[in-house]
């Protein structure tokens, strides 16, 4: 495939940073715009995003104003809005991050537990459509420690260990969980399977991050890594946890 050159002279690392922020300001579009036309804010937004995609290619620009306009005259079944165009921004971002820094690969010292925290933080409030955590041990303040910086439009699902000897652990989760939603109106579903053994957190279906900690402890005894997974790896890692989910037992 052909490499798509940035022809607007904006530094490869200044653009990725925009397109990240462009990301993580994305607004929820409902459908209500279809009868009513996109908000001042909406439109705000759109202008924003459009002058960055265009910086990084005039062909994905061309691309991105197919994608609003459909979104705007409401192509596509209900629930789908602006899934083209979050397509296309992370396409954006990743290209851009493979240009310049690479995937994600932290690498966090012994004891350093609020740069890893700050790391998850960051990776988190870039999903707009959809949060999934897998990791064998969640206790309730694994809730505080994370939700609210997940906006409260993006649904939240959780897929943990049905071992024996965390019941409890399950329980003081989703005890928090409901909490956490009945106040902010978000969904939050928990679900178990036998076979949960790692620890990743998948970000709107299509960008997975591998915690070489657990997500309650991070790097407090060791030192700890965040990757993100790409290429042929990351296919297959995001079909083998949708499989995962579909086939575990809600909570």
């Amino acid at each position: 495939m052909a490499k798509l050159p940035n022809l607007s002279g904006v530094p490869d690392e200044d653009l990725l940073a925009e397109i990240e922020d462009v990301i993580r300001t994305m607004p929820s579009f409902s459908r209500d715009h279809i009868m009513l036309g996109f908000s001042e804010e909406e439109e705000l937004w759109l202008a924003r995003a459009a002058a960055a995609i265009e910086s990084w290619s005039v062909a994905k620009g061309i691309e991105w104003q197919k994608a609003v306009n459909a979104t705007r005259i409401g192509v596509g079944p209900a629930g789908t809005a602006g899934s083209d165009m979050r397509i296309l921004l992370h396409q954006c971002r990743n290209t851009l991050r493979l240009r310049t820094t690479g995937p994600v690969n932290a690498a966090i010292g012994k004891g350093h537990v609020h740069d890893y925290f700050e790391e998850l933080r960051r990776i988190i409030s870039l999903a707009k459509t959809d949060v999934m955590f897998v990791d064998r041990y969640f206790d309730g303040a694994f809730v505080d420690r994370y939700f609210p910086h997940i906006d409260d439009n993006v649904p939240i699902r959780i897929l943990t260990w049905s071992g024996k000897g965390t019941a409890k652990q399950r329980a003081g989760l989703k005890s928090a969980a409901d909490l956490f939603a009945q106040q902010h109106g978000v969904s939050i579903e928990i679900r178990k399977h036998a076979d949960v053994h790692d620890r990743y957190v998948i970000i709107d279906g299509s960008d997975a991050y591998h915690s070489s900690a657990s997500f309650k402890h991070g790097p407090q005894d060791s030192g700890a890594t965040i990757r993100e997974q790409s290429g042929t790896a990351l296919g297959l890692l995001l079909t083998e946890y949708s499989t995962l989910w579909d086939n575990a037992t809600p909570e």
